[in-house]
């Protein structure tokens, strides 16, 4: 299990300490583990595994892959975190922090500009859309989000609709 260890560790391009520390235990036990002095309890091995994503089932025999794949729910957790500890201007933080504030007309715009771009990458003879398509499609987006909002203020609750009598 120690060259295991030392793989994962070199693996992930950590050094002990920083391994140590990601799993919350002093830098000489991962020493130790390493150069086969000790060997790591059932619970160090269960925080290796789920801090890493590493297969248990590796780590104790060999067999197998080294890393589990991960599921979407873990991959956006991940991500996260590593948000977390980064700058708050980084550019993946401020581009989160936009499509946070996207509304829905904004999501569905963006969802249709990536399979345009994506249907775009696999074949030579598609279209690329002009700057002025984008700014169009994009400002009908938001039209068509205004006219909603307006049209939902605008019904009031005396069933006028918003609509005043003359006279």
């Amino acid at each position: 299990m120690k060259s295991r260890i030392k793989k994962i560790r070199k693996e992930l391009d950590l050094t002990q300490q920083e391994f140590s520390d990601r799993i919350g235990i002093k830098r000489g036990a991962i020493a130790n583990y390493e150069i086969g002095r000790n060997e790591p309890t059932d619970a160090v091995i269960s925080l290796i595994c789920r801090e890493f994503n590493v297969n248990e089932h590796w780590l104790r025999t060999g067999e197998g892959e080294m890393f589990l794949s991960p599921d979407r729910h873990t991959e956006i957790s991940r991500f996260m975190n590593q948000l977390l500890q980064e700058d708050d201007h980084s550019f993946k933080n401020r581009l989160v922090s936009v499509l946070a504030d996207l509304n829905m007309e904004e999501w569905e715009f963006l969802e249709r500009r990536l399979e345009q771009l994506y249907i775009g990458m696999g074949s030579a003879d598609a279209k690329e859309p002009t700057t002025e398509e984008l700014e169009a499609e994009y400002i009908k987006s938001r039209l068509s989000s205004a006219r909603k909002e307006g049209s939902a203020a605008s019904n009031t609750t005396d069933g006028t609709n918003g609509n005043r009598a003359t006279g």
